[in-house]
């Protein structure tokens, strides 16, 4: 069985809730047949974490996951710690919902999990090239003098902090102040090497560069409402997720193969952030 596995289904105006709801039953299905370990499972909910981890692994570095379709006609993903839904609480995404199918055009979903890491990620795109949802669930990497755990979960929910054209925010079950209080619901911003100052603008490849395609690491930081927050962390940066080096329209193709195993999925708005994130065949449902 492999530990990888990827979908693309294009969805069409009309009947939305029934297409909702194939997409919730394939989420369950391909996080199933990847590997991961199924904690517990209702009609509306679904909870998994990686390959070979169990609930009473509660580590800062042990992503855990729960895709919520109890709401009619949408399903979100939540990052928990710890047993749903006991303390502490969990910080979520919406994936989709019948609103997404609006009729404007064609809607298409990619999908991709890897039971070893426990990384996803789901896209949204629309007719035109562009994304209407980026949301991946991801790890950091842990710097090896950074041993400590309870300051900060290793693992979140990256997604644009308001449209797919602001800065990525990464969505963490806590962060631990420097008061030693939890801080629950905790959203730290990106930033990356090539961004320049403000952490909303778009990286940009040096004109004289001859490299035709580049990434760069993507890091989290604290953003304004935990100004005294991770000062006690070292936290490195985002597993499996790279930020294109390049806004220019045309530079990056949707699947174009950045290296074995990792792919671009450029925005067709230049001024929007481009990821690189890891991939395997899509199955097309």
């Amino acid at each position: 069985m492999a530990n990888q596995l990827a979908f693309k289904k294009t969805l069409v105006a009309g009947d939305e809730a029934t297409q909702v709801n194939d997409v919730s039953n394939a989420l369950r299905n391909y996080f199933a047949n990847a590997g991961f370990t199924v904690i517990s499972q209702t009609i509306g909910t679904f909870d998994i974490m990686r390959a070979g981890a169990t609930l009473a692994d509660t580590s800062d570095d042990t992503p855990h996951w729960r895709i919520d379709s109890e709401t009619s006609g949408e399903i979100t993903m939540h990052v928990l710690k710890g047993s749903w839904p006991d303390e502490p609480p969990f910080n979520s995404e919406k994936l989709l919902s019948v609103a997404d199918i609006d009729g404007t055009g064609d809607k298409l979903v990619r999908f991709y999990c890897n039971s070893a890491t426990g990384m996803w990620w789901f896209y949204l795109t629309n007719s035109t090239g562009g994304h209407d949802r980026a949301v991946v669930g991801t790890t950091l990497r842990r710097y090896p003098a950074d041993t400590t755990q309870g300051l900060m979960c290793r693992y979140g929910i990256l997604q644009a902090a308001t449209v797919v054209t602001d800065s990525f925010c990464m969505r963490l079950p806590y962060v631990k102040l420097a008061n030693g209080t939890a801080q629950l619901y905790a959203n730290l911003d990106t930033w990356s090497p090539l961004m320049g100052m403000s952490i909303s603008a778009a990286p940009t490849r040096h004109a004289s560069s001859t490299m035709p395609a580049m990434a760069a690491p993507l890091f989290v930081r604290d953003s304004a409402n935990f100004a005294s927050g991770i000062t006690a962390c070292l936290p490195g940066e985002l597993e499996q997720v790279q930020l294109l080096t390049s806004s220019a329209a045309g530079d990056y193709t949707l699947e174009q193969v950045l290296s074995p195993g990792v792919m671009a999925l450029p925005d067709t708005n230049p001024s929007a952030m481009h990821l690189a994130l890891p991939y395997t065949t899509f199955t097309v449902l």
